[in-house]
């Protein structure tokens, strides 16, 4: 009797205690995953909003689908049992939505909320890819997009809208058993002031001159949203998700308060 009690104590506790369920983080591209484990503060912010936050160890380049393939072992490693979350910037967003089509996880996986994630492409890559044998335009800034993509044009091409519209979105369907939830991003107006990025501020010229000003440089607001929009938040596409001193608001803090605010909305 005494070992029935004590066992019925110690797993009330450990339902008690448990917690809400992980979050796994998922890099964007041109980036790995060491600055997030060792340097920027995501953990001790998720932490402190009594979240786990786990990093995946996701390559800086690779196709999506390579990626996914590599997330989802990722997902055995640092969650083997148990419900979870995911958190997908960028292309993450995607790597995580790829995955997501192609691996079943039988319920654990509860949801996936990208920040500035373009589901229907970047006008960005698409400008990349008409000027990157034209000798006539600036060498300077085509070969800035090319050591942001480490030379991989197979990235490029896929992030391309024409790729994503009709190839990728066709493909990789939504899970039925996962909520879906967005975060768009756009810098201010006069983006010099916001953001002292040199990519960033040719990418939010570019995606504004292709007709899409609202933009955080790479990812125009409309292409970020996808599932339920949570918000749109004034921000380059690095801010909101580190505090990397490129100008503008530090806003990385807000945004997790966003996301945080909606698991525990969804799943208390």
């Amino acid at each position: 009797m005494l070992k029935q009690l004590i066992f019925l104590f110690a797993f009330c506790c450990s339902v008690a205690f448990a917690g809400p369920a992980p979050i796994i983080y998922v890099h964007g591209v041109g980036i790995g995953y060491q600055p997030f484990e060792y340097l920027v503060p995501l953990k001790k912010a998720y932490r402190d909003r009594g979240y786990t936050l786990y990093i995946a160890r996701t390559p800086a380049v690779d196709t999506i689908e390579a990626s996914g393939d590599d997330l989802w072992h990722e997902v055995q490693r640092l969650v083997p049992t148990g419900p979870f979350h995911l958190v997908g910037h960028s292309m993450g967003g995607l790597v995580a939505r790829s995955m997501l089509s192609r691996y079943d996880f039988k319920g654990r996986c509860l949801s996936l909320t990208t920040i500035s994630t373009p589901h229907r492409g970047s006008k960005v890559a698409d400008w990349a890819l008409q000027f990157r044998n034209d000798k006539s335009f600036s060498l300077d800034i085509i070969e800035m997009v090319r050591r942001f993509y480490n030379d991989n044009w197979t990235a490029v091409t896929e992030l391309g809208t024409k790729n994503m519209q009709e190839q990728f979105n066709v493909t990789n369907l939504d899970a039925p058993s996962v909520r879906y939830f967005s975060i768009a991003s756009y810098i201010p107006d006069p983006d010099f002031l916001y953001t002292q990025n040199p990519y960033l501020l040719i990418a939010h010229r570019v995606n504004t001159n292709a007709g899409s000003s609202l933009s955080d440089g790479p990812v125009a607001i409309e292409s970020a949203k996808w599932g339920e929009l949570l918000a749109i938040v004034p921000s380059d596409h690095y801010a909101n998700t580190a505090p990397i001193p490129f100008g503008g608001k530090i806003i990385y803090k807000d945004v997790i308060d966003i996301i945080v605010k909606n698991l525990s909305k969804n799943w208390p």
